[in-house]
């Protein structure tokens, strides 16, 4: 596993407690879906062979996730805006105030800094 996974995965027991990081993946196998159990609030970073490729925050994690991220036709693999991949890995975070979430994705975002991530910056940059 990659050096920035260990560094944010805590696991539990399966459930998404508010402040607590949960792991799942998607493959290229029919079976792999997403988790119904992630429709709240907070924040997401999304791996693909280890590398952060991109870190959100949403209402509704679920919903989000879906935005970004289908099963291609005719091929086992998943498209995202970013390319088509047979495995993407997610870590997600309930958080259920909106400035806790910004605080986290902006953190995450200047720790592992994701190439499809920008960040604002101010005018004297």
């Amino acid at each position: 596993m990659a050096d920035s996974l260990k560094e944010i995965i805590l696991f539990g027991d399966g459930k998404c407690k508010r402040g607590k990081w949960y792991l799942f993946s998607l493959d290229e196998s029919h079976d792999s879906n997403f988790p119904g159990n992630i429709n709240f609030p907070g924040t997401y970073i999304i791996f693909v062979k280890g590398e952060c490729l991109y870190v959100g925050q949403s209402m509704n994690i679920l919903k989000r996730l879906k935005d970004h991220i289908r099963m291609a036709r005719y091929t086992n693999t998943w498209k995202t805006p970013w390319g088509y991949y047979s495995k993407i890995l997610f870590a997600i975070r309930r958080e259920r105030f909106r400035y806790e979430r910004l605080a986290i994705e902006k953190r995450f975002i200047e720790k592992f800094k994701p190439k499809h991530n920008v960040l604002l910056k101010s005018n004297d940059e």
